[in-house]
């Protein structure tokens, strides 16, 4: 049954085409599809991003392979069937938007969550789509919903949206654990900045004993409805688990303590309120000291960058613990030093405002193309911005050190590298700090390669832009065909209709094999004569590789169409000892394609200019060409140059 489409058509929706049941209910029989709808559905199925079809008023759906993976164990029941039947969860919130693109009204969705079935258990993914209507001629028969997924995109900036929460979180921590001046005191702080921004229902420090066994709760930070846990207790209690790895100073983590750890270990946890922890040892003279916990009332999986947010937090809490009594701050180089290896993929920038020196670690250094280590100035900055982000990024930069102001930096802005010359895309954040009269003393924040990211985002849009624009021509030259055709022979416009819709089609395949950018002349020539010709042995074809650019493949397929059409009816593929020969040459910039027929019937130019010869002379205006016909006796030559570009 696939035979009945204009393209050949692969992969495991095409060979359930052959299955008239699937599509009956909903389409009806697929030879009874109109041209436009098995153009639409070939398109469809041999398109590389996950795309649907919704046609006619039951709106039944068609998909092609890519959108599998969305549906997952719904295919392939939802073939054929009720858009709404196949998503019925969707209906409030789609049925206005589907209703207005069967209205002509088209409508995007960017960076839409949904939940695929990748790995077994439902999974986040992110998409863009987008509906657009299908013209069959007065009426819009169906509507075509492109699918971009923007996975990497999302996560990559929830990512940066964590890390740069933690490292304003940490900052926050240490400027007001800073300012105070007992160990007591600070660990109290701590703890409820820990517990707040976690949001937790425990978070507690504790001494231990001399023995390394007896631990005392000092103190703890309780959400509403946990109860506190201050007191005296013995870490062998809490399971083997617990001694080994705490007095070996690594890290305790417990996603669930009723299936991880022994059921009389457990207990100790839940008569405490408690399902899951994250305890940090403080290790000294090779003998453990001290622990920062917090605990969850229920089942939590604990993330790598909530463990190491509490990791620095604890680190930091017993750095100003120790040194309470002689410094009240860590030294600046620490913070820095530390923060940028716990966060890998960000780098730190400082701006001193007294006598404006710049500090850049060895990630924004590379961001400006500049070597490790290199002394920078704010020189190197604006010499290192792209022009064109100049005056945005320079604007942004004096509202955030501007005391009346005190916006926060987050821009997005180009360099253009010292040493490689490179473009490079970066996401700034930061904000400015200012003393007790108000005065700007420096500003500090984070700077991330986004580059990777801003060209995926314009590969996909332009492949967005592309596909629609294809779409949208094919439907244009469709709808031209149509008009232009004679129709006065009912069966004769039906063969001619379908024939110049099956080259079309044919242009369409090769287009989409070459993710809509072009394709080769050799495949456009084979692929047109090879469907269109049935005497192959009579057929010579010469010519080297020439790639063919996107505008050109769809011309130069119908224009090859309407010439082998006239030499099977008329020329020299009409009688048993008749011949073609193709050659083509030259280069992308410029070729000519050179047909020739011989031992056919006598030839005589047309009385008359009949569609054909129109349409063969519209499509060769379009490829900016200059085609002559030769109607020699022997046979038919005809000749076909582009014009030279650029």
């Amino acid at each position: 049954m696939t035979s009945s489409f204009p393209a050949k058509l692969d992969g495991d929706i095409a060979s359930r085409l052959e299955a008239d049941d699937f599509w009956t209910a909903a389409l009806g029989g697929i030879d009874q599809w109109s041209p436009v709808l098995r153009q639409q559905v070939a398109t469809l199925l041999n398109a590389p991003l996950p795309m649907f079809l919704l046609w006619g008023p039951q709106r039944a759906l068609v998909y092609n392979d890519a959108y599998r993976a969305i549906l997952g164990e719904k295919h392939p029941w939802a073939l054929g069937r009720r858009f709404f039947e196949v998503w019925p969860q969707s209906e409030e919130r789609m049925a206005p938007v589907i209703a207005a693109a069967f209205s002509g009204e088209p409508s995007l969705f960017e960076d839409h969550e949904v939940l695929l079935q990748r790995t077994g258990s439902p999974t986040p993914a992110w998409f863009t789509f987008s509906y657009s209507a299908i013209p069959a001629g007065d009426v819009i028969g169906g509507v075509l919903c492109i699918c971009i997924e923007t996975t990497s995109a999302a996560l990559e900036r929830a990512a940066r949206q964590e890390s740069e929460t933690a490292l304003l979180f940490l900052d926050r921590f240490t400027r007001i654990t800073a300012t105070l001046t007992s160990a007591e005191a600070v660990m109290q702080r701590a703890t409820q900045l820990i517990g707040e921004q976690l949001d937790v229902a425990i978070c507690a420090y504790a001494d231990m004993d001399d023995n390394s066994n007896d631990f005392s709760i000092r103190g703890d930070w309780t959400a509403v409805g946990s109860t506190s846990i201050v007191g005296r207790y013995r870490l062998s209690d809490f399971g083997s688990l617990a001694v080994d790895r705490l007095s070996r100073g690594l890290p305790l983590v417990i996603n669930d303590n009723s299936v991880e750890i022994a059921q009389h270990e457990a207990a100790t946890f839940q008569s405490l309120g408690i399902a899951s922890t994250i305890c940090m040892p403080l290790i000294r003279d090779g003998r453990l000291r001290a622990l920062i916990a917090v605990h969850h009332r229920i089942a939590h999986v604990w993330t790598d960058r909530e463990q190491a947010l509490v990791r620095e937090a604890a680190e930091r809490s017993w750095a100003f613990v120790e040194r309470a009594r002689s410094e009240r701050a860590l030294h600046e180089s620490e913070t820095r030093l530390r923060l940028a290896t716990e966060y890998s993929e960000t780098g730190l920038w400082d701006v001193e405002h007294g006598h404006g020196a710049l500090y850049w670690d060895d990630r924004v250094r590379a961001l400006f193309g500049l070597e490790p280590g290199r002394p920078v100035s704010m020189k190197d900055f604006y010499s290192g911005l792209h022009p064109d982000d100049l005056r945005a990024t320079t604007e942004a930069y004096a509202a955030a050190a501007d005391p009346d102001q005190r916006a926060l930096y987050d821009v997005e802005y180009r360099t253009i590298g010292a040493k490689d010359g490179a473009t490079r895309w970066v996401a700034a954040k930061g904000r400015g700090l200012f003393d007790s009269q108000g005065r700007c003393v420096r500003v500090a924040g984070t700077a991330m390669d986004i580059t990777a990211r801003k060209q995926a985002e314009e590969t996909s849009e332009l492949l967005m832009r592309e596909v629609d624009h294809r779409a949208r021509n094919s439907l244009a030259v469709i709808q031209s065909v149509v008009r232009l055709s004679d129709a006065s022979d009912r069966e004769a416009l039906r063969s001619a209709l379908y024939g110049r819709i099956e080259a079309m089609s044919r242009a369409q395949a090769t287009l989409a094999n070459g993710a809509w950018r072009g394709g080769s002349m050799v495949q456009v020539v084979r692929d047109e004569l090879a469907s269109t010709l049935a005497a192959q042995a009579r057929l010579t074809l010469s010519g080297g590789e020439i790639w063919l650019s996107a505008d050109q493949i769809q011309p130069v397929s119908m224009i090859l169409h309407e010439l082998a059409t006239n030499a099977v009816k008329y020329g020299s593929l009409s009688t048993l000892g008749g011949s073609l020969d193709v050659r083509w040459s030259g280069k992308p910039d410029q070729w000519r394609l050179h047909w020739e027929e011989r031992g056919g019937p006598a030839v005589e130019p047309p009385k008359r200019t009949g569609f054909g010869s129109r349409l063969v002379a519209r499509l060769a205006r379009q490829l900016e060409a200059t085609i002559a016909f030769d109607w020699a006796k022997d046979g038919l030559q005809v000749d076909l140059q582009t014009k030279k570009r650029g």
